[in-house]
């Protein structure tokens, strides 16, 4: 016991009431909490499957460009090969 009171001496008075509170709180607040805890983390589960859907979807469309942009690029030279074989004939 004289352990407990050297603690409890050399111990903030208010270090002691917030632990005690938070003993006799958490029991009551953990249904309150528990709730919307879930509810906030299937949230975010969902938030993150969309985002990941969107991004994916958003991948692919640049890719889509990125081929559009090259057969463009690809055809543009091959016209002017042509037109330069034309033009030195």
């Amino acid at each position: 016991m004289s352990s407990i009171l050297k603690t409890v001496k050399h111990t903030n008075l208010s270090t002691v009431a917030f632990s005690l509170g938070a003993v006799v709180i958490a029991p009551i607040l953990v249904p309150v909490v528990k709730p919307v805890a879930k509810a906030t983390l299937k949230g975010g589960i969902r938030l993150y499957e969309k985002s990941k859907a969107a991004l994916t979807e958003t991948g692919e469309m640049l890719e889509d460009l990125v081929a559009e942009v090259k057969a463009e690029k690809m055809t543009a030279a091959q016209s002017v090969k042509v037109n330069v074989k034309t033009t030195e004939e």
